[in-house]
């Protein structure tokens, strides 16, 4: 999703088509500031945030697979907003 969004805003950029037409003043060259930056950056914020997200799953599975289920709970918990002390 975010390489679609950020797809789509570099499109749209680049496109001749635009909500409001580039001899406008001002206006006309706003138009592809806005909507097309917007999608790039939220494209580019998307694809960050599933990253991060993989790579935490990615985490928590390993410390699983290898045994560490305690731990793997307390990330998964932090993740969460939880925190917890499995240390006792």
């Amino acid at each position: 999703m975010g390489v679609f969004n950020a797809a789509l805003g570099s499109g749209y950029m680049l496109s001749p088509i635009d909500l409001f037409p580039d001899p406008l003043p001002i206006v006309g060259s706003l138009d592809d500031t806005v909507f097309g930056a917007g999608m790039v950056f939220l494209g580019a914020s998307v694809w960050y945030r599933a990253r991060i997200r993989d790579l935490k799953t990615k985490t928590i599975l390993d410390l699983v697979n290898h045994g560490n289920t305690q731990r793997a709970l307390q990330l998964l918990l932090e993740d969460k907003g939880i925190a917890i002390d499995l240390d006792k």
